[in-house]
């Protein structure tokens, strides 16, 4: 059976609009069905990684919904929206992948320096090591959409840019920044107290150096954009 134009088979627009705005489990279930097999196909085209793709399309869509029922009504064309959206998602998702290697690229080339005799340059190495591993357990768990704002604000990028990038207002991007800020922080007090004592002492004397007393997650920041600063001469 075709889909309409602004529905799902099985649903027409005002049913699939008034069972969206009431959270009906029929509805989201239908909308949920009809779109995860399509999305599958348009994210090879889009070029999500193949072991992104399950995730990305679950985060996708989930978001997508909350965004519908919350609306006044439906889109015009909802296939169009979706595609559209999607589309925008994937290029955001690959601006973050991108973004996020880049993030961690200065303690990497750090960390895989050579070695050598000097007890001093022996001590940076090690330090730098440790700060990496804070670094690489504080950005571990991030979503898409964080690591590129971690990245941006790394880089010092303008919000409205940011806001740009994901797709969202500036007040709406400033929010996702401040509670990122304050879920890292509270990761990061965490990762630090997990820390072997010798990495523990490491990282805590850089953010106290770095006067991040009360803010790590500002720390990992200037300790990500430090060190390129640094490599790019």
């Amino acid at each position: 059976m075709p889909a309409p134009d602004n529905g799902i088979p099985g649903w027409d627009s005002a049913r699939l609009e008034q069972g969206l705005r009431a959270c009906d489990s029929r509805a989201l279930v239908a909308f949920y069905s009809h779109f995860r097999p399509i999305l599958g196909e348009r994210a090879l085209l889009f070029g999500i990684p193949p072991d992104d793709r399950a995730d990305a399309i679950e985060t996708f869509l989930g978001d997508l919904l909350l965004r519908l029922c919350s609306a006044g009504e439906l889109p015009r064309s909802l296939h169009a929206y979706v595609f559209v959206s999607f589309r925008r998602y994937a290029t955001r998702l690959r601006r973050a992948d991108a973004i996020s290697r880049d993030s961690l690229e200065g303690l990497d080339t750090a960390v895989s320096q050579p070695v050598t005799g000097s007890a001093n340059e022996n001590a940076n190495q090690a330090g730098n090591e440790s700060l990496a591993r804070f670094a690489a357990a504080l950005l571990a768990d991030l979503s898409a959409d964080e690591r590129l704002i971690v990245g941006a604000a790394a880089e010092e990028m303008p919000l409205r840019e940011i806001a740009a990038l994901l797709d969202v207002n500036y007040n709406a991007a400033n929010t996702r920044l401040c509670r990122l800020r304050a879920r890292l922080r509270a990761t990061a007090t965490t990762i630090v107290s997990r820390m072997d004592p010798s990495d523990r002492q490491i990282v805590e004397r850089f953010l106290r150096r770095a006067g991040h007393h009360s803010d790590p997650a500002g720390s990992a920041l200037d300790m990500d954009r430090k060190q390129r600063r640094s490599n790019n001469g």
